[in-house]
C-alpha cells in the first residue's frame, strides 16, 4: 500500500495554468497611431518633433484669386472652423484642468476594484485546488490505510489457510491410516495385541480415538473397578482408557457404538456393506467439535474413525474486550486488540486503561477526595463504587431549620435533628418538672421566645454522677 502511494506521489505533476484556454489578453488595444510612433520614436532616440502650428493658421485665399469672390467666402468659412475648433478645444482643456484629476481618481479606484476582484477571485480558485488537492491525498491515504488492512487480513487469511490445510492433511492421513486398516483388517487391539475384524464388535475412546475389542474394553474395565483399593468407598470412580488414561464412568453398560455414538452396532456380526468404513454407520458424523475447539457447527463428514477435522468456515470473531472483530476461521483463540478496554471499573467513574485483556477488569486503584458529613474536612480514600463519607469528629454546624439556631451534635450522617428550642420539642420548663402551659397562657411561637421556668429547684444529675457514688478528683 505504501509503495502504491509513493508511486502515486512520483508521478504528481505541477499544477497546470488552469487560465490556458482563455484568450490572450490584448495590451496594444489603447495603443493608437500616435502612441505607436511615439513609442517608436523614444526607442530610435530620435528628437521630438515640433508642434506643427500650420493647422491654426488662417490663410487667405491663393495669389491668384485674390480678388476671386468665392476663394474669399472659401477662406472666411474655414477660418470660422477653426475658430469653433479652437473655442471647443479651449473648452475641453478648462474641463480637463477642473474635472481631470478627479476623473482620474475615480478610473483608478475602478481598476483598483477590479483588480481586487480579480484577485479573490483568484484567491478562490487557488483554495478550490487546495481543498481537491486535499481531499484528494485524503482518499489516497485513506485508501493506502485500507489496502494495509487488507493486505495484512490476506496474510492472516493464508496462514490461516496453511495450518488449516496442514490440520485438514494430518487429520485426513489419520483418517485414512485409520480406515485402511480397519478395511484391511489389521489394526491391532492394544488389549490383546489382536487384529480386529470386520465383525468384531469395538469400543472407540472419544479421548484418543484407538479402537479395543469390546469384549477386551469390558474386561479391562471390570478389573480397573476391582482392582481399584477405593472401589467400596467411591463406586463411581470409572476405569481408565488403556492408551490415553481417560476416566469413564459406566463400566458395566458398555455397548458397541458407531463412531459417531448414535448407533448400536446390533448387527455388526452379520456383515457389512464394503463400501462404507468397518464399525461405521454410514450416516453424516455430526459430532460436536464446541467443547474442543468452541466451533458450534457440526461435522460434515460420513461416520469415521479418528478425530473430526478443523471446521473450514471462517466467521466474525471479536477480540477479549468486544471493541474490534475479524473475520477468522472456526474454533481459533480468542485474539486480543491493540486498544484499550475502556470498560467501567467497579467506581462506576473510571475506565479502564488497560490493553484488551481476559477476565474481568481490576478493582480502581485511583484516590478521590472524601468529604465529612458537615462538609467541613476531606480525605483521600481509594475510589470504590461503596466509599462513604467520614465523621471527622467537629461539632456539626449546620443551620438548622428553624433558621436561627446551629446544629451543636459531632460531625453525623443524615439530616440534622429539630432544634432543641422549638415549640414543637419543648413541652416543659428546663427542669421538665411542670408543662409550660400551666406557667402561662401565652403560646412559644418560635424558638427564640422565652423559655419559661418553674421556680423550684433543678434536681437534675451533675455529670459527677448520683449522691453517695464515690468521686475521683482529677487534676
Amino acid at each position: 500500500a505504501l509503495a502504491l502511494i509513493e508511486e502515486e506521489c512520483n508521478r504528481f505533476r505541477p499544477t497546470k495554468n488552469y487560465l490556458a484556454h482563455l484568450p490572450t489578453p490584448k495590451f496594444d488595444e489603447f495603443e493608437t497611431e500616435v502612441m505607436k510612433n511615439e513609442f517608436e520614436r523614444i526607442q530610435n532616440r530620435q528628437p521630438m518633433e515640433m508642434l506643427n502650428m500650420k493647422r491654426y493658421d488662417l490663410n487667405p485665399p491663393p495669389a491668384g484669386k485674390m480678388t476671386d469672390v468665392g476663394a474669399w467666402q472659401e477662406a472666411v468659412i474655414n477660418s470660422q472652423a477653426q475658430l469653433e475648433h479652437q473655442a471647443l478645444r479651449v473648452a475641453n482643456m478648462d474641463l480637463m484642468a477642473e474635472y481631470g484629476a478627479e476623473a482620474w481618481k475615480v478610473y483608478n479606484e475602478i481598476l483598483q476594484r477590479m483588480l481586487n476582484q480579480a484577485q479573490s477571485q483568484l484567491n478562490l480558485v487557488r483554495k478550490e485546488i487546495q481543498e481537491v488537492n486535499f481531499d484528494r491525498k485524503q482518499k489516497q491515504m485513506a485508501a493506502g490505510e485500507k489496502l494495509k488492512k487488507l493486505e495484512e487480513r490476506e496474510k492472516f487469511l493464508a496462514t490461516g489457510l496453511r495450518v488449516l490445510l496442514y490440520f485438514l492433511k494430518l487429520t485426513v492421513t489419520i483418517l485414512e491410516r485409520l480406515e485402511e486398516q480397519l478395511r484391511n483388517e489389521t489394526y491391532e487391539c492394544m488389549i490383546c495385541c489382536e487384529k480386529i475384524r470386520r465383525r468384531d464388535f469395538i469400543w472407540s475412546c472419544q479421548q484418543c480415538f484407538h479402537v479395543f475389542h469390546l469384549k477386551c474394553v469390558k474386561k479391562w474395565a471390570k478389573s480397573s473397578t476391582t482392582n481399584n483399593e477405593n472401589a467400596s468407598e467411591t463406586p463411581n470412580l470409572g476405569w481408565r482408557c488403556p492408551a490415553c488414561q481417560n476416566i469413564n464412568r459406566n463400566a458395566e453398560n458398555l455397548e458397541s457404538f458407531c463412531f459417531c455414538l448414535r448407533e448400536i452396532l446390533i448387527y455388526q456380526n452379520k456383515g457389512a456393506s464394503s463400501f462404507r468404513t468397518p464399525h461405521s454407520c454410514g450416516k453424516m458424523c455430526k459430532r460436536s467439535r464446541e467443547s474442543i475447539t468452541g466451533c458450534p457447527h457440526p461435522c460434515p463428514l460420513l461416520c469415521h474413525p479418528g478425530p473430526c477435522p478443523p471446521c473450514p468456515k471462517i466467521v466474525e470473531k471479536f477480540c477479549v474486550c468486544g471493541s474490534s472483530s475479524k473475520h477468522v476461521r472456526c474454533g481459533t483463540e480468542d485474539f486480543k486488540c491493540k486498544k484499550k478496554c475502556e470498560e467501567i471499573l467497579n467506581c462506576e467513574v473510571h475506565i479502564c486503561t488497560l490493553i484488551c485483556h481476559n477476565g474481568q477488569c481490576p478493582n480502581c486503584d485511583q484516590t478521590v477526595e472524601t468529604i465529612c458529613h458537615c462538609g467541613k474536612n476531606s480525605r483521600t480514600d481509594p475510589c470504590s463504587f461503596e466509599t462513604p463519607k467520614f465523621a471527622c469528629g467537629e461539632p456539626c454546624g449546620k443551620r438548622l431549620s428553624c433558621g436561627n439556631h446551629f446544629c451543636s451534635q459531632i460531625c453525623h450522617a443524615g439530616a440534622c435533628p429539630t432544634c432543641f428550642f422549638s415549640p414543637q420539642v419543648t413541652k416543659t420548663c428546663p427542669c421538665g418538672k411542670k408543662d409550660l402551659q400551666s406557667l402561662s397562657d401565652i403560646r412559644r411561637q418560635s424558638c427564640l421566645d422565652q423559655w419559661l421556668t418553674c421556680g423550684e429547684l433543678c434536681g437534675k444529675i451533675l455529670r459527677c454522677g448520683p449522691e453517695g457514688d464515690e468521686i475521683i478528683l482529677e487534676f
